[in-house]
């Protein structure tokens, strides 16, 4: 969740071979974005995959990289998590799917842009292995995504809270 677009480049910084997976076409990302992506630390591998562009993406997770999914985006296949006070939250099963069928781990990460270039990155345990193999429970995996993040987004929520109450 959050300006996920960082964290391929915090991982590139640490050493670790990603590349994020994005909608849309190859031919449809921006001239800017295109030259930000050939300004990486493994010029070798993509920056990017698009949704069309499977084969590959299965080819880099199978070279043991890490894949940068985003989760809270609007794509064809969703499933709805119910939350407490009857309220559902609607998270993409794009990350779900290629976990479980590639038997990748999937690290839940919330990134918060905290203003004037801080953030904060939360890393959450990854959703248990049982839940994506065999038969994979969906539903039961993306609420253990959301267990790990929820209080990071209450935390969050208060503190914005606050924030527009001393301004008002």
């Amino acid at each position: 969740f959050g300006p996920f677009f960082l964290q391929r480049l915090w991982l590139q910084a640490a050493g670790i071979r990603a590349a994020a997976l994005v909608v849309g076409r190859a031919g449809e990302r921006s001239p800017l974005d295109r030259l930000k992506d050939r300004k990486t630390r493994f010029p070798e591998i993509p920056a990017v995959f698009h949704s069309h562009q499977m084969r590959e993406v299965v080819k880099f997770l199978s070279a043991g990289n890490a894949l940068v999914i985003a989760v809270d985006t609007h794509s064809e296949k969703q499933i709805e998590i119910p939350l407490d006070g009857g309220l559902r939250f609607r998270i993409a099963t794009g990350a779900l799917r290629l976990a479980s069928r590639h038997r990748a781990r999937l690290f839940p990460c919330n990134i918060t842009d905290e203003g004037r270039w801080r953030f904060r990155l939360e890393l959450g345990r990854p959703v248990p292995e049982h839940l994506l193999s065999g038969t994979p429970d969906f539903m039961a995996a993306g609420k253990h995504i959301l267990d790990e993040l929820l209080p990071g987004f209450r935390s969050e929520e208060r503190r914005v809270g606050k924030e527009c109450r001393s301004r008002w």
